[in-house]
């Protein structure tokens, strides 16, 4: 889909070089050029020279299917992985604004974290996240990872920062990994069982996801009470996990509930809101109901 580079000139003749979006060989070439100006205010791209990631998941899926005679288990569901990855980096193409800027917030959540690190990880590793953050996620993550295998007392909060990573960048075993090593560590946060929740589900292991999904309901309720938006947003996930199983009894009452909870906590206009009512829509489109309708 594309060379490994991006070269467009800002104006029309002009090729000079602090004029020219830049790119080399980098995995995340449907935003990189927006990261780099976004980062640094010109042109020059100064991104990390990695392999495209789109690239190397077909050269192992090709690789794995070449197998297919003898192939075990795990290379089957690294199949599997490697084919959800690859259609999620197909709707990232299809949506590229939305796709930067989910990246961007990822990042901005790893330099957060990097302050919140601070006195518990040495300086030289933040120091060196810090710049790979800057750097765009496969980076990041590199960096993020090497701070979880090193530390002698493992932190929740670095291994789930981790696993944010790996997930935005398209790393999903990996991702998978982290996000159970965080939720063993601190196995009630809502949040981290919420995100191991997506990610089986993401990847089709819907039975692990849904008692992940039901605890992080569960603790959000009792610290939160019954209409907050978290809560909605744990409805939500739920209702998308049943829509993709075809469990359309345990999907509607769930989409009917976060909309709800959403449209009286924090209006009808909220960007959260419009997402969940959007996904109810797409469900009553999809088993061809109308809206509001027994």
């Amino acid at each position: 889909m594309g060379d490994a580079h991006c070269r467009r000139s800002k104006s029309s003749g002009d090729t000079s070089h602090d004029k020219q979006w830049r790119c080399h060989e980098y995995s995340w070439r449907w935003w990189c050029c927006r990261w780099c100006y976004w980062r640094t205010g010109d042109y020059q791209c100064r991104v990390y020279p990695g392999a495209i990631r789109e690239n190397v998941l077909r050269r192992e899926y090709d690789a794995l299917l070449t197998r297919s005679d003898s192939r075990t288990e795990a290379q089957i569901e690294n199949r599997i992985a490697i084919e959800r990855e690859l259609a999620v980096i197909g709707d990232k193409l299809a949506n590229i604004e939305t796709s930067y800027a989910e990246v961007k917030a990822d990042l901005n959540s790893a330099l957060k974290t990097n302050k919140e690190l601070e006195g518990q990880v040495p300086a030289k590793q933040l120091e060196a996240a810090e710049k790979a953050i800057e750097q765009g996620p496969e980076a990041a993550y590199e960096a993020y990872n090497a701070i979880v295998e090193t530390a002698s007392d493992t932190i929740a909060k670095a291994v789930f920062q981790a696993a944010q990573l790996a997930e935005s960048a398209i790393r999903y075993p990996e991702a998978l990994k982290h996000y159970r090593k965080a939720a063993v560590l601190d196995d009630q946060n809502p949040l981290y069982l919420d995100r191991l929740a997506r990610m089986y589900h993401l990847m089709g292991s819907y039975s692990e996801a849904e008692p992940r999904y039901l605890d992080s309901l569960a603790i959000r309720k009792k610290a939160l009470g019954n209409e907050h938006p978290d809560v909605a947003t744990s409805l939500n996930n739920l209702a998308l996990l049943y829509r993709a199983q075809g469990r359309y009894d345990d999907a509607e009452p769930r989409y009917v509930d976060a909309v709800e909870i959403l449209e009286k906590t924090v209006g009808a206009d909220l960007p959260n809101t419009r997402i969940v009512k959007k996904n109810y829509e797409y469900y009553l489109a999809e088993i061809d109901k109308p809206q509001g309708s027994k």
